[in-house]
Protein backbone atom coordinates (compact mmCIF):
# COMPACT_ATOMS: atom_id res chain seq x y z
CA UNK A 1 0.00 0.00 0.00
CA UNK A 2 2.78 2.44 0.91
CA UNK A 3 4.58 1.55 -2.32
CA UNK A 4 1.41 2.37 -4.27
CA UNK A 5 1.15 5.78 -2.58
CA UNK A 6 4.82 6.50 -3.27
CA UNK A 7 4.55 5.62 -6.98
CA UNK A 8 1.40 7.72 -7.39
CA UNK A 9 2.98 10.75 -5.71
CA UNK A 10 6.12 10.54 -7.88
CA UNK A 11 3.93 10.41 -10.99
CA UNK A 12 1.71 13.28 -9.82
CA UNK A 13 4.65 15.56 -8.96
CA UNK A 14 5.11 16.17 -12.68
CA UNK A 15 1.63 15.61 -14.08
CA UNK A 16 -0.14 17.88 -11.58
CA UNK A 17 2.48 20.68 -11.66
CA UNK A 18 2.89 20.57 -7.89
CA UNK A 19 6.00 22.78 -7.90
CA UNK A 20 4.25 25.43 -9.99
CA UNK A 21 1.22 25.51 -7.71
CA UNK A 22 3.48 25.59 -4.65
CA UNK A 23 5.24 28.64 -6.07
CA UNK A 24 1.90 30.31 -6.75
CA UNK A 25 0.68 29.62 -3.21
CA UNK A 26 3.98 30.90 -1.77
CA UNK A 27 3.74 34.10 -3.85
CA UNK A 28 0.24 34.96 -2.63
CA UNK A 29 1.17 34.01 0.93
CA UNK A 30 4.17 36.34 0.77
CA UNK A 31 1.99 39.20 -0.49
CA UNK A 32 -0.63 38.62 2.20
CA UNK A 33 1.52 37.87 5.23
CA UNK A 34 2.55 41.45 6.04
CA UNK A 35 -0.87 43.15 5.90
CA UNK A 36 -2.17 40.07 7.71
CA UNK A 37 0.39 40.60 10.50
CA UNK A 38 -0.59 44.25 10.88
CA UNK A 39 -4.23 43.20 11.01
CA UNK A 40 -3.44 40.57 13.63
CA UNK A 41 -1.46 43.06 15.69
CA UNK A 42 -4.38 45.50 15.64
CA UNK A 43 -6.78 42.77 16.77
CA UNK A 44 -4.48 41.89 19.65
CA UNK A 45 -4.12 45.55 20.60
CA UNK A 46 -7.88 46.02 20.69
CA UNK A 47 -8.13 42.96 22.94
CA UNK A 48 -5.39 44.37 25.21
CA UNK A 49 -3.11 41.39 24.53
CA UNK A 50 0.64 41.81 24.27
CA UNK A 51 1.57 40.79 20.72
CA UNK A 52 4.99 39.47 21.78
CA UNK A 53 3.55 37.23 24.50
CA UNK A 54 0.50 36.28 22.46
CA UNK A 55 2.54 35.10 19.47
CA UNK A 56 4.99 33.01 21.53
CA UNK A 57 3.39 29.64 20.74
CA UNK A 58 3.12 30.52 17.05
CA UNK A 59 6.81 31.51 16.90
CA UNK A 60 7.71 28.05 18.19
CA UNK A 61 6.17 26.52 15.04
CA UNK A 62 8.25 28.70 12.68
CA UNK A 63 11.91 28.70 11.64
CA UNK A 64 13.94 31.18 13.70
CA UNK A 65 14.63 33.43 10.72
CA UNK A 66 10.95 33.60 9.82
CA UNK A 67 9.83 34.29 13.38
CA UNK A 68 12.46 37.05 13.62
CA UNK A 69 11.04 38.74 10.50
CA UNK A 70 7.56 38.57 12.00
CA UNK A 71 8.73 39.98 15.34
CA UNK A 72 10.56 42.85 13.63
CA UNK A 73 7.58 43.60 11.43
CA UNK A 74 5.16 43.59 14.35
CA UNK A 75 7.40 46.12 16.07
CA UNK A 76 7.36 48.20 12.89
CA UNK A 77 3.56 47.94 12.57
CA UNK A 78 3.04 49.66 15.94
CA UNK A 79 3.30 52.99 14.15
CA UNK A 80 0.10 52.34 12.20
CA UNK A 81 -3.07 53.89 13.55
CA UNK A 82 -6.58 52.46 13.54
CA UNK A 83 -7.33 54.62 10.47
CA UNK A 84 -5.65 52.03 8.27
CA UNK A 85 -7.47 49.14 9.95
CA UNK A 86 -10.33 48.85 7.43
CA UNK A 87 -8.17 49.07 4.26
CA UNK A 88 -5.72 46.55 5.71
CA UNK A 89 -8.59 44.25 6.59
CA UNK A 90 -9.71 44.24 2.94
CA UNK A 91 -6.18 43.85 1.55
CA UNK A 92 -5.23 41.05 3.96
CA UNK A 93 -8.40 39.04 3.37
CA UNK A 94 -8.33 39.54 -0.42
CA UNK A 95 -4.66 38.58 -0.84
CA UNK A 96 -4.92 35.65 1.57
CA UNK A 97 -8.01 34.39 -0.28
CA UNK A 98 -5.97 34.31 -3.50
CA UNK A 99 -3.59 31.85 -1.85
CA UNK A 100 -6.60 29.73 -0.84
CA UNK A 101 -7.95 29.83 -4.42
CA UNK A 102 -4.57 28.64 -5.73
CA UNK A 103 -4.72 25.75 -3.27
CA UNK A 104 -8.34 25.09 -4.33
CA UNK A 105 -7.28 24.72 -7.97
CA UNK A 106 -4.46 22.39 -7.00
CA UNK A 107 -6.73 20.23 -4.83
CA UNK A 108 -9.25 19.84 -7.65
CA UNK A 109 -6.47 18.74 -9.98
CA UNK A 110 -5.34 16.22 -7.37
CA UNK A 111 -8.86 14.71 -7.38
CA UNK A 112 -9.13 15.02 -11.19
CA UNK A 113 -12.18 17.24 -10.75
CA UNK A 114 -13.48 19.96 -13.03
CA UNK A 115 -14.31 23.20 -11.28
CA UNK A 116 -18.04 23.80 -11.83
CA UNK A 117 -18.53 26.45 -9.12
CA UNK A 118 -18.65 30.00 -10.43
CA UNK A 119 -16.13 32.69 -9.51
CA UNK A 120 -18.23 34.24 -6.76
CA UNK A 121 -18.79 30.90 -5.01
CA UNK A 122 -15.08 30.08 -5.20
CA UNK A 123 -14.16 33.53 -3.92
CA UNK A 124 -16.74 33.27 -1.16
CA UNK A 125 -15.34 29.91 -0.03
CA UNK A 126 -11.78 31.25 -0.09
CA UNK A 127 -12.74 34.34 1.92
CA UNK A 128 -14.65 32.14 4.40
CA UNK A 129 -11.57 29.95 4.83
CA UNK A 130 -9.39 33.04 5.27
CA UNK A 131 -11.71 34.45 7.94
CA UNK A 132 -11.75 31.07 9.68
CA UNK A 133 -7.96 31.01 9.74
CA UNK A 134 -7.92 34.51 11.27
CA UNK A 135 -10.47 33.49 13.91
CA UNK A 136 -8.71 30.27 14.90
CA UNK A 137 -5.34 32.04 15.14
CA UNK A 138 -6.93 34.61 17.42
CA UNK A 139 -8.51 31.83 19.49
CA UNK A 140 -5.15 30.07 19.73
CA UNK A 141 -3.63 33.32 21.01
CA UNK A 142 -6.48 34.48 23.24
CA UNK A 143 -7.21 31.21 25.10
CA UNK A 144 -3.68 30.80 26.50
CA UNK A 145 -3.59 34.47 27.52
CA UNK A 146 -6.94 34.14 29.27
CA UNK A 147 -5.51 31.10 30.98
CA UNK A 148 -2.39 33.02 32.06
CA UNK A 149 -4.57 35.79 33.48
CA UNK A 150 -6.77 33.28 35.31
CA UNK A 151 -3.72 31.39 36.60
CA UNK A 152 -2.16 34.59 37.91
CA UNK A 153 -5.42 35.56 39.62
CA UNK A 154 -5.79 32.15 41.29
CA UNK A 155 -2.18 32.14 42.49
CA UNK A 156 -2.86 35.32 44.46
CA UNK A 157 -5.10 33.28 46.75
CA UNK A 158 -4.01 29.65 46.30
CA UNK A 159 -0.47 28.33 46.20
CA UNK A 160 0.16 26.36 43.01
CA UNK A 161 3.27 24.20 42.58
CA UNK A 162 5.53 24.56 39.54
CA UNK A 163 4.30 21.21 38.21
CA UNK A 164 0.87 22.75 37.62
CA UNK A 165 2.49 25.53 35.62
CA UNK A 166 4.35 22.95 33.53
CA UNK A 167 1.09 21.12 32.82
CA UNK A 168 -0.55 24.42 31.90
CA UNK A 169 2.21 25.20 29.40
CA UNK A 170 1.72 21.75 27.86
CA UNK A 171 -1.99 22.52 27.51
CA UNK A 172 -1.12 25.78 25.75
CA UNK A 173 1.06 23.91 23.26
CA UNK A 174 -1.65 21.30 22.67
CA UNK A 175 -4.21 24.01 21.94
CA UNK A 176 -1.91 25.72 19.43
CA UNK A 177 -1.14 22.50 17.57
CA UNK A 178 -4.76 21.32 17.67
CA UNK A 179 -5.86 24.58 16.03
CA UNK A 180 -3.43 24.01 13.14
CA UNK A 181 -4.65 20.43 12.69
CA UNK A 182 -8.32 21.47 12.61
CA UNK A 183 -7.65 24.24 10.08
CA UNK A 184 -5.86 21.80 7.76
CA UNK A 185 -8.71 19.28 8.03
CA UNK A 186 -11.27 21.98 7.26
CA UNK A 187 -9.34 23.18 4.20
CA UNK A 188 -8.92 19.68 2.76
CA UNK A 189 -12.62 18.94 3.29
CA UNK A 190 -13.97 22.26 1.96
CA UNK A 191 -11.78 23.20 -1.00
CA UNK A 192 -12.40 20.28 -3.41
CA UNK A 193 -15.41 20.50 -5.71
CA UNK A 194 -16.64 17.32 -4.07
CA UNK A 195 -18.40 16.37 -0.84
CA UNK A 196 -15.96 14.71 1.51
CA UNK A 197 -16.08 13.50 5.10
CA UNK A 198 -13.41 14.44 7.60
CA UNK A 199 -12.40 10.78 7.76
CA UNK A 200 -11.59 10.88 4.05
CA UNK A 201 -9.10 13.74 4.47
CA UNK A 202 -7.46 12.46 7.65
CA UNK A 203 -4.33 10.92 6.02
CA UNK A 204 -3.45 14.10 4.15
CA UNK A 205 -4.19 16.21 7.22
CA UNK A 206 -1.88 14.12 9.39
CA UNK A 207 0.84 14.22 6.72
CA UNK A 208 0.58 17.99 6.28
CA UNK A 209 0.48 18.61 10.02
CA UNK A 210 3.60 16.54 10.69
CA UNK A 211 5.23 17.76 7.48
CA UNK A 212 4.80 21.43 8.35
CA UNK A 213 6.24 20.85 11.82
CA UNK A 214 9.20 18.82 10.50
CA UNK A 215 9.85 21.23 7.62
CA UNK A 216 10.03 24.21 9.97
CA UNK A 217 12.49 22.46 12.29
CA UNK A 218 14.69 20.94 9.57
CA UNK A 219 14.72 24.04 7.39
CA UNK A 220 15.60 26.23 10.38
CA UNK A 221 18.45 23.89 11.30
CA UNK A 222 19.71 23.83 7.71
CA UNK A 223 19.68 27.62 7.39
CA UNK A 224 21.44 28.14 10.72
CA UNK A 225 24.18 25.57 10.22
CA UNK A 226 24.75 25.11 6.50
CA UNK A 227 23.14 27.70 4.25
CA UNK A 228 24.79 31.10 3.86
CA UNK A 229 22.10 33.04 2.01
CA UNK A 230 23.47 36.37 3.21
CA UNK A 231 26.60 35.88 1.09
CA UNK A 232 24.52 35.78 -2.10
CA UNK A 233 21.47 37.87 -1.22
CA UNK A 234 22.90 40.28 1.35
CA UNK A 235 20.19 42.20 3.23
CA UNK A 236 17.50 40.30 1.30
CA UNK A 237 18.57 36.96 2.81
CA UNK A 238 15.81 36.96 5.45
CA UNK A 239 13.14 37.54 2.80
CA UNK A 240 14.60 34.78 0.62
CA UNK A 241 14.51 32.39 3.59
CA UNK A 242 10.87 33.36 4.19
CA UNK A 243 10.00 32.76 0.53
CA UNK A 244 11.69 29.35 0.46
CA UNK A 245 9.92 28.35 3.67
CA UNK A 246 6.55 29.40 2.21
CA UNK A 247 7.32 27.39 -0.94
CA UNK A 248 8.10 24.29 1.14
CA UNK A 249 4.88 24.80 3.12
CA UNK A 250 3.00 25.03 -0.18
CA UNK A 251 4.61 21.77 -1.29
CA UNK A 252 3.54 20.05 1.93
CA UNK A 253 -0.05 21.28 1.52
CA UNK A 254 -0.10 20.08 -2.07
CA UNK A 255 1.27 16.64 -1.18
CA UNK A 256 -1.33 16.36 1.59
CA UNK A 257 -4.11 16.89 -0.94
CA UNK A 258 -2.53 14.35 -3.30
CA UNK A 259 -2.44 11.76 -0.50
CA UNK A 260 -6.13 12.33 0.18
CA UNK A 261 -6.88 12.06 -3.55
CA UNK A 262 -4.92 8.79 -3.82
CA UNK A 263 -6.84 7.39 -0.86
CA UNK A 264 -10.10 8.40 -2.55
CA UNK A 265 -9.00 6.79 -5.83
CA UNK A 266 -8.06 3.52 -4.11
CA UNK A 267 -11.38 3.50 -2.24
CA UNK A 268 -13.28 3.90 -5.54
CA UNK A 269 -11.23 1.12 -7.16
CA UNK A 270 -12.04 -1.23 -4.30
CA UNK A 271 -15.72 -0.46 -4.87
CA UNK A 272 -15.35 -1.20 -8.57
CA UNK A 273 -15.68 2.46 -9.56
CA UNK A 274 -12.80 4.09 -11.44
CA UNK A 275 -12.59 7.90 -11.20
CA UNK A 276 -12.28 9.77 -14.46
CA UNK A 277 -8.76 10.98 -15.14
Amino acid sequence: MIKRYFKEIIMRLKEHHIESFSSQIAFYMLLSIFPFLILLFMFLTKLSIDSVEGMTDIYKMLPNQVSQIIQDYLSYSKQFSNKVFSPLLIVAIWMSSNAVIALMKAVNIAYNLEETRNYFIRKGISILCTLLIIVVILIAIIIPNIGVFAMGYVRKYIHMPEMNLFIFNIIRLVISTAVLFLVLAFLYRTLPNKKLKYKAVLPGTVFSFLGLMATSVLFSTFVQNYAQYSIVYGSLAAVIVLMIWLFLCGMILMLGSEINAIKDMIAHESDGVHPVK
